[in-house]
């Protein structure tokens, strides 16, 4: 690990590794154009406008739908293996939750209480809550991802950075398309989708369908059937109403219908705790069911559904949303409104044992809506020199959730009751404002400033009682508190030549607060801080040879305050486990992302990331200085090589081969460090291979993932210290299948 002393080190090594690029741009100019293939260029939005990805001061990965198809995209879960420093896994006991970190910041507590450390936009509508995050792509026009806070930019703050998914819309054209595959695991994915004029010049319709399905990966020896299961149904439908290049307004209504049964995992390790023994002598011995990763870790034995009073918590997921944008206005000055609502309402049960003891199962009933108001104005002056945003934001959300914990219910009769039926309601209402602003200082130097203040109150509600007596524990009771903050972001950018522009920036990010809603010992809901981070930025992103090769560079410092951690704590003699603000740290690191169109129809791409990640301060009551523990979802390198060739079999048809391979070192996943949970480095080999027919009308393909069948380790939880045993959640092993699109 770099050392304290020299943690600026990374980012002079980046700004020197600019500095040298930037010398030999006299190279660049002079470089032979070859057969003159030119890599296209990539317009991103990335700073709300419409503009150039190599010439936007933002550490950016852009995906358009025909990468997303090509590198067979078929969640947004998949786009972690595209994009530097960009980790996603699949939440504990759900497919549909996405765990989610950028440059190690992000959120692995699905909580009501705690916000993502990274925001989610689908069509600048924020997705308040991990549940519901891991969405199918399906029409998408692009993907991209930010890396770093954008707070001056979007509505609502962002502390570790944004994923964007931008949906097709309809236009004047006519357009039909449709997808059919079939795959290992009885997978069937079935996609349609429409787009038509209804007034010619004016009014657009488009509609689009998905049906996911596939019995699961997982089988449970007990019963015979497969596991994690995924069936999901989802739609969007949308009108535009765009009668001249100053007026667009869009209704949008999206939803979805997932059956999909629970993401079980499997014991991997046991321990002695003082109840253990009791448990092996009423229950069963848990440690009968442990495996190891390099077993058959896709067998386990779950039987949270037999048990009477979780039965009702049949599992499934409803998602709907909609949301009015209307923009007003030319390049000069433009008025935008962005209105949205969307509602989750989920039952989930849950064998958090993992085997067929009854030990640690669980259901819970999820209801949540939100709403949000978004009014930006921007616009450019002197003579175009001068880009400017401004905007309010209101947001309101509120989670009601029941969870029925049967925990070890054959202790009832002892006088150990650890049942536990509680009903908890968390509101957030936010407020915010933010301006951002970009000037030219000269034909190649531009400056840029922005600001935001946020105010959020959060307030929570919590009643628990037994579900074997009935009987009230604590409250019910309540608790509230604003947080508030302001966060500026400050930049220069440089355009040395049309192939080499260079960028540096400050910014600041925040997240608010939360609670702990399981009481401490003196019947309080314990508050905790925002988090709040600095980060340093300098980039690089150049062409060459023609705009043959492409190859951005990204180095970065974030100094890491107040972080929201699970730390052992005494009160009146007894030791408890909240998240509390612990943590102080620091992340540097290098990015590079990089395109070589070779010739012949071959395409080389990759992208790669060094990452140092280390807490300054971590400070728990029980065990004091654990400052040596790794983040959390953080792995030291990343990257991905990929393979990319296209050509003419005859006048008719054509073929297109995508090779890529993406790998990590070490990744831990849970703050203790649990050395079983954790997945030692690894990489995954995944190809596509397509003929393409009738102008690329229609495209018939195969498609593999994880070829060489990898069993590995995405996810994990530690009950070592109380009950006595630890969970992973498995990765998705080797699947392939066949695949028809067709377009008109």
């Amino acid at each position: 690990m770099i050392g304290k002393r020299t943690r600026p080190a990374l980012l002079r090594a980046g700004v020197a590794l600019l500095a040298l690029v930037t010398a030999q741009n006299g190279q660049a100019q002079t470089a032979p154009a070859g057969d003159g293939l030119m890599i296209e260029e990539i317009i991103v939005s990335a700073r709300r406008r419409l503009e150039p990805l190599q010439t936007t001061p933002v550490a950016v990965t852009a995906l358009a739908e025909e990468a997303l198809r090509e590198q067979a995209v078929s969640n947004i879960a998949d786009v972690g293996r595209l994009a530097p420093n960009l980790q996603i896994a699949t939440g504990r006991n759900s497919s549909s939750i996405g765990f989610i970190f950028i440059r190690g910041v992000g959120q692995a507590d699905e909580s009501p209480t705690a916000d993502p450390g990274v925001a989610q936009y689908v069509d600048d509508v924020y997705l308040g809550r991990l549940q519901g995050g891991l969405v199918n792509i399906s029409d998408v026009a692009s993907v991209e991802v930010l890396r770093g806070p954008q707070g001056t930019l979007y509505g609502k703050n962002t502390i570790g950075g944004a994923l964007k998914i931008n949906s097709k819309l309809p236009g004047p054209d006519t357009e039909y398309a449709a997808s059919l595959a079939y795959g290992n695991y009885d997978s069937l994915s079935a996609k349609a989708s429409v787009s038509l004029p209804l007034v010619d010049d004016a009014l657009f319709w488009r509609l689009s369908v998905d049906r996911s399905r596939n019995d699961g990966f997982m089988r449970n020896h007990l019963t015979g059937t497969r596991g994690n299961d995924q069936d999901v149904l989802s739609g969007r439908t949308v009108l535009r109403y765009n009668p001249s290049e100053d007026i667009d307004i869009l209704l949008s209504v999206d939803g979805s219908r997932d059956r999909s049964a629970p993401y079980y995992g499997f014991v991997i390790e046991t321990a002695q705790t003082e109840i253990t023994p009791f448990i092996k002598a009423l229950i069963g011995d848990i440690g009968t069911h442990a495996k190891s990763v390099h077993g058959d870790i896709w067998n386990g034995g779950f039987d949270a559904g037999q048990e009477a009073v979780l039965a009702p918590f049949s599992p499934n997921e409803d998602v709907w949303g909609a949301f009015l944008r209307a923009s007003y206005g030319g390049d000069e000055l433009n008025v935008k409104s962005i209105t949205a609502y969307r509602e989750i309402k989920r039952d989930r049960m849950s064998d958090a044992d993992a085997s067929p003891l009854s030990i640690g199962n669980f259901a819970d009933r999820m209801d949540q809506w939100q709403a949000s108001q978004e009014f930006q104005v921007s616009g450019e002056a002197l003579d175009g020199r001068l880009n400017w945003l401004g905007g309010l934001f209101y947001y309101q959300e509120d989670v009601g959730l029941l969870t029925m914990a049967n925990l070890v219910p054959a202790f009832v009769p002892l006088g150990l009751d650890q049942t536990r039926d509680q009903q908890l309601d968390v509101t957030t209402k936010s407020y915010a404002a933010f301006l951002n602003a970009s000037y030219d200082l000269t034909d190649k130097l531009s400056g840029s400033v922005g600001l935001r203040y946020t105010s959020e109150r959060k307030s929570i509600f919590v009643w628990n009682r037994s579900i074997a007596s009935g009987a009230t524990i604590f409250g019910p009771t309540d608790n509230a508190r604003t947080f508030e903050d302001l966060s500026p972001r400050i930049g220069l950018d440089y355009e040395w030549s049309p192939e080499i522009f260079t960028y540096a920036s400050l910014s600041k990010g925040f997240k608010s607060g939360g609670f702990n809603y399981d009481p401490d010992t003196v019947g309080t809901l314990q508050p905790y801080n925002a988090e709040k981070v600095w980060a340093y930025e300098a980039g690089v992103k150049t062409q060459w040879f023609d705009r043959r090769l492409t190859v951005n560079l990204a180095a970065f410092y974030t100094d890491y305050k107040d972080i929201q951690l699970q730390v052992f704590a005494i009160q009146n003699g007894t030791i408890f486990q909240p998240t509390a603000n612990a943590g102080k740290a620091h992340v540097q690191g290098l990015e590079v992302e990089t395109r070589w169109q070779a010739g012949g129809g071959f395409t080389l791409y990759g992208a790669g990331a060094l990452t140092d990640a280390a807490y300054d301060e971590y400070q728990d009551a029980v065990l004091g200085d654990v400052s040596d523990r790794k983040f959390v979802y953080t792995p030291k390198y990343s990257g991905l090589v990929g393979l990319a060739w296209e050509g003419a079999l005859s006048e008719n048809a054509a073929a297109h081969l995508d090779i890529n391979y993406s790998a990590k070192s070490r990744t831990w996943h849970d703050p203790q460090n649990t050395r079983s949970i954790a997945q030692g480095g690894y990489g995954l080999l995944n190809a596509r291979a397509a003929l393409r027919f009738q102008d690329d009308r229609l495209e018939v393909a195969a498609y593999g993932k994880n070829l060489t069948d990898k069993a590995y380790v995405q996810n994990g939880a530690s009950l070592l210290d109380s009950l006595g045993y630890a969970i992973a959640f498995a990765g998705a092993p080797r699947t392939y299948g066949l695949e028809v699109n067709w377009r008109y």
